[in-house]
């Protein structure tokens, strides 16, 4: 098999399998993170964008970033990214 088509199979194997990180995601606004890039933020639960939350009730924000730069990680890791949230409180 030629290089580019094995190079072709792994990306799109790739897509596939990170697809249900995109397609759950809800639309946000980076507000000025230093320490990394987001790249997606689901909210469970979350039926539509924008999502609404329900006072008491629990809710998961899942945010995926990459790091601007290596850093080690410790006991606790300080907020370093800033997100505006689009929300409706109910």
């Amino acid at each position: 098999m030629i290089w580019w088509m094995q190079l072709l199979i792994i990306v799109v194997c790739g897509a596939i399998l990170h697809l249900p990180e995109f397609v759950d995601a809800v639309d946000f606004a980076d507000c000025g993170s230093t320490g990394a890039i987001v790249v997606s933020v689901d909210v469970f639960p979350c039926n539509n964008d924008p999502c609404t939350l329900v006072k008491g009730a629990l809710t998961t924000f899942t945010v995926n970033f990459v790091a601007r730069k290596w850093q080690p990680l410790t006991q606790c890791l300080p907020a370093l990214l800033r997100i505006c949230f689009h929300c409706r409180v109910s």
